[in-house]
């Protein structure tokens, strides 16, 4: 993913559970190693424990890391959905989560968070979200990668997703394009 600054909003749409591993685990490794609190909202491709388990066995320090509270798992359920989704309490939540941060002496927050399936009713409100954390991201000592299934996100909000992040990854092939807006 390269160098990333504060405030990035990133989108990765991925076919499979290895191509988001692929992506998301060296993103919060960076972060860690980079003294940044970490959460990874995760969505239903993949449980809890099965998610500590691979950060385990592929960061250096995990357990270490997670026992200082530096790094977080939750399910996507947990945080966008309990007890409904509400854009504007989502946004209350993440700068909780920013203060909170900076209160323990890290250097920011790097979340990780997607949606495996979105009901097709959702989708507008979800886009609103969208466009809200990327123009508050800016302002944050926080960066985030959405991550999102092809498999369940419709054609039509494929641009729509695009249009919300800075940077875009795309699995081709082997390897991954990105799109810059």
């Amino acid at each position: 993913m390269g160098d990333l600054s504060w405030g990035t909003h990133l989108c990765q749409f991925y076919h499979q559970h290895d191509d988001l591993v692929e992506s998301v685990v060296p993103y919060l490794a960076a972060g860690l190693d980079q003294n940044e609190a970490c959460l990874w909202i995760l969505d239903e491709i993949m449980d809890i424990g099965k998610a500590r388990e691979l950060l385990a066995q592929r960061i250096r320090g995990y357990d270490k890391f997670a026992r200082r509270g530096q790094i977080r798992v939750v399910s996507a359920q947990e945080w966008y959905f309990d007890p409904g989704f509400n854009g504007k309490k989502l946004i209350a939540k993440m700068e909780k989560v920013v203060e909170a941060v900076s209160l323990k002496k890290m250097d920011g927050v790097r979340v990780a968070g997607g949606i495996h399936k979105i009901a097709r009713r959702q989708w507008d409100s979800w886009g609103a979200y969208e466009e809200t954390v990327g123009r508050l991201l800016p302002g944050m000592k926080a960066m985030a990668l959405c991550t999102y299934s092809l498999v369940n996100c419709p054609v039509t909000q494929i641009s729509k997703v695009i249009a919300c992040h800075h940077k875009t990854f795309l699995k081709k092939g082997c390897s991954w394009e990105v799109v810059e807006k």
